[in-house]
């Protein structure tokens, strides 16, 4: 803190708006060089609702870095939030990402260009399923994800999946799947994104299951 700021001169900051959490891990962060404990708390088994809690924590401490203008803590968040969604959990296996709470308070902290804005968004494209995409969800975040679900389908061909997509008889379906391509198979889902009736999605390239936190 320098220059003739009033801050500069009292050596205090006023943040009566951000999350003390968030604070604690800026202030971890200054220290010791990473975000405290946040993978390892994500990775012990614990329950849905205390990873939505982590990735809230994560996007709050982002928004202060932003305020704060320090970038390089905010490039460490980002780090984190993708370090923790590329890993399974040690005991049931699934991978936990950002829910609508986390979206909700990126999108009404940050501005419309912001890095992490489109880093979830590329997150849900990469693995979201329709469920996940809620009413919660800011209507500008959904319209990304539809804009960058029909960007990928734009280049795929038509005939990929305009036949037994549309199909009424089930059997005509299943002979018609045996007929072609592994290619045609996807029924036009992103490439790659199999669904299963358990709710999880499992991506072809990526073999871990995925579930909104």
């Amino acid at each position: 803190m320098s220059g003739s700021w009033m801050e500069s001169k009292e050596h205090t900051i006023e943040l009566p708006e951000d999350d003390p959490k968030a604070f604690s891990i800026y202030s971890h962060w200054l220290y010791f060089a990473k975000i405290p404990g946040i993978l390892e708390a994500a990775k012990q088994g614990e329950s849905a609702n205390k990873s939505a809690q982590e990735y809230y924590d994560l996007v709050s401490a982002y928004v202060l870095g932003d305020k704060l203008l320090d970038a390089q803590f905010q490039n460490s968040v980002i780090d984190a939030i993708i370090d923790t969604c590329s890993k399974a959990d040690s005991k049931d296996g699934k991978v936990y990402f950002p829910d609508a709470n986390a979206v909700s308070y990126a999108y009404s902290n940050t501005t419309k260009f912001s890095k992490i804005r489109e880093m979830l968004v590329d997150l849900y494209l990469h693995a979201a399923g329709d469920q996940w995409l809620s009413e919660e969800n800011p209507k500008e975040f959904l319209f990304s994800v539809a804009k960058g679900l029909a960007e990928r389908r734009r280049l795929r061909s038509i005939k990929s999946f305009i036949r037994y997509g549309y199909y009424v008889n089930s059997e005509a379906m299943r002979q018609s799947l045996k007929r072609n391509s592994p290619i045609k198979r996807s029924l036009g889902r992103p490439r790659g994104l199999v669904a299963e009736s358990s709710g999880l999605f499992q991506c072809g390239n990526v073999p871990d299951l995925y579930r909104l936190s």
